[in-house]
C-alpha cells in the first residue's frame, strides 16, 4: 500500500483549501536570540511590501527546528525578514526550508487526522495480523486492537525449524539440545521441559523450549552465530522465531539481526498475546566475520522479566520471510471484540486476521498515512467536510447556507472516489 508523509500531504491539502502561500529557503543565518527567518525568495515571489505576511503562519521543514510552527508578528518586505511570535530562539543554520500558510498549520493537521476517521471506510488500510495463536479446544479469539473490521480469517501452520532452507538448522535452533550454541548478553537462558497432565504450554514444539530471564532495567540479547556467514554477502537475511510473552509495561521483545560488530537491526515487536511469530530482515554487502540472529529484550517493568522462545528459522537470499500455506477459516462469527470459530483451529497455528482500519494519524512531518496520490481527493474532501462542519455554529444565515453547500459538495466527492472494501468470506461459495 502506498504511503505519503505529512510533509507532502499538508501543503497539498492547504493548496486545495486556498491557505498555502509557498515554500521558501532562508538566505541568512538566524543566530543568538533571533526569532527571525530571512529569505529573499519572499521578495522575488511578490511579498515585497511591509506587513504583507503579518499574522500568517510559518512551518519550518528542515534543520534543528524541523516541524516548528510559529505565527508571523512582523514582515519587513524590503529585506524578506519574518519576525516570529513568542517561543524559544531559533537554532543557527543556513538554507533552512520553511512554508508559509494563511491559517495555523496545526488546524490543518487536525482536520486531516479527523478526516481519516470520518472518511472510513471510504478510505481505509488493510491489515494482516498474525499475533494470535491457537490452542487446543480454543474457540474464542480476541480481535487485534489495530483492526476495526474483520474481513477474513486464515489458520496458518507454523514453519518448523527443520525447514530445508534454514541456515541455522545445524545449530540448536529447536532448543532440543544443551543450548550451548546460544550466546547471551544480560540474559539468563534455561531449558524449559515438556510435562504431561497438564501439558506445559511453554514448550512450543518437541520436549524443550528456551526460558529467557532479564533483570529489571537491562537490555538483553539472546542469539546464534550463523555458520559460514560470508556465504551470504549481499543477500537478504530473514529471521523468524516464536516467542511467548504476556503484556508487561515498559518491556519489549523484538526479533534482531546484526552483521560483524555492527548495531542490531530490530524487527517486529511482541504484542503480548502468548505465542507469536516475530520476524526481521537485513541485507549487508560487507559481511566479513559474523551474522548474529536472535531476540532483543528490553525490561523496564520494575522486576525480573521472563519470556519463552522456540523454533528459530533463518534464511538467506529470499526476498521475504517464508510462510507456510494458510488455510481459510470459513465458519466464524464476530461477538463484541472477539471472533468465535466453532471448529477452532489446529493448536499453535497462527490465526491470520485480514481486516481494515482507518488510516494512521500523523503529527511530525515524516509521519506517514497509508494513501497514494490517487486517493488524495477523498482525504482532502473529508478534511474540508470536517472544517466546514466546525463553522456551522458561528455563521449567520447567509454564510451558513454557503458553508452547508460546500459541506454537501465535499461529502458527495468522497463517495465518488471511495475505495472498494475487501470481501468478507465466511462460507464456501
Amino acid at each position: 500500500m502506498a504511503t505519503t508523509t505529512l510533509n507532502t500531504l499538508l501543503p497539498e491539502y492547504a493548496r486545495r483549501k486556498g491557505v498555502y502561500v509557498g515554500s521558501f529557503t532562508t538566505t541568512s543565518d538566524p543566530s543568538g536570540s533571533a526569532k527571525t527567518l530571512t529569505s529573499t525568495g519572499l521578495i522575488s515571489s511578490g511579498y515585497n511590501s511591509d506587513d504583507d505576511l503579518n499574522d500568517h503562519w510559518v512551518r519550518i521543514t528542515s534543520g534543528t527546528d524541523d516541524d516548528e510552527l510559529r505565527r508571523i508578528d512582523d514582515h519587513t518586505g524590503s529585506t524578506g525578514v519574518l519576525t516570529l511570535a513568542s517561543g524559544s530562539s531559533l537554532s543557527a543554520g543556513t538554507n533552512i526550508t520553511f512554508e508559509v500558510y494563511t491559517e495555523d498549520p496545526q488546524l490543518l493537521v487536525n482536520e486531516l487526522n479527523s478526516a481519516r476517521s470520518s472518511a472510513f471506510p471510504a478510505l481505509h488500510r488493510v491489515i494482516h495480523d498474525r499475533d494470535v495463536t491457537g490452542a487446543s479446544q480454543q474457540k474464542r479469539f480476541a480481535i487485534p486492537s489495530n483492526i476495526l473490521e474483520v474481513n477474513r480469517l486464515y489458520a496458518e501452520p507454523r514453519l518448523k525449524s527443520s525447514f530445508a532452507d534454514n541456515i541455522i538448522e545445524t545449530l540448536d535452533c529447536d532448543f532440543e539440545g544443551d543450548l550451548t550454541d546460544f550466546t547471551s548478553t544480560s540474559v539468563t537462558l534455561a531449558a524449559e521441559t515438556e510435562t504431561n497432565s497438564p501439558a506445559n504450554q511453554m514448550v512450543f514444539d518437541g520436549s524443550q523450549s528456551g526460558k529467557v530471564t532479564v533483570a529489571n532495567g537491562d537490555t538483553g540479547y539472546l542469539y546464534l552465530a550463523v555458520p559460514s556467514p560470508t556465504n551470504y554477502v549481499g543477500e537478504e537475511l530473514n529471521l523468524s522465531l516464536w516467542v511467548y510473552s504476556t503484556p508487561v509495561t515498559s518491556t519489549t521483545v523484538k526479533a534482531a539481526v546484526r552483521t560483524d560488530s555492527g548495531s542490531w537491526t530490530l524487527g517486529t515487536e511482541h504484542g503480548g498475546n502468548g505465542w507469536e511469530r516475530l520476524s526481521v530482515s537485513l541485507t549487508d554487502h560487507s559481511i566479513s566475520s559474523t551474522i548474529h540472529v536472535g531476540i532483543q529484550v528490553v525490561n523496564g517493568s520494575g522486576a525480573a522479566y521472563v519470556c519463552y522462545t522456540d523454533e528459530w528459522v533463518a534464511t538467506a537470499g529470499r526476498t521475504e520471510n517464508p510462510y507456510p500455506q494458510a488455510n481459510p477459516v470459513m465458519n466464524w462469527r464476530k461477538e463484541g471484540t472477539d471472533v468465535v470459530i466453532p471448529a477452532g483451529i489446529p493448536g499453535y497455528n497462527n490465526l491470520l486476521f485480514v481486516g481494515i482500519a482507518p488510516l494512521s494519524s500523523v503529527s511530525a512531518g515524516t509521519d506517514t498515512m497509508e494513501i497514494g496520490e490517487d486517493r488524495y481527493q477523498i482525504l482532502f474532501q473529508a478534511a474540508m467536510e470536517v472544517a466546514t462542519e466546525a463553522e456551522f455554529d458561528d455563521l449567520d444565515d447567509n454564510e451558513l447556507n454557503q458553508t452547508q453547500r460546500r459541506n454537501t459538495h465535499a461529502r458527495n466527492r468522497i463517495q465518488e472516489n471511495a475505495m472498494v472494501l475487501p470481501s468478507t468470506r465466511r462460507t464456501v461459495v
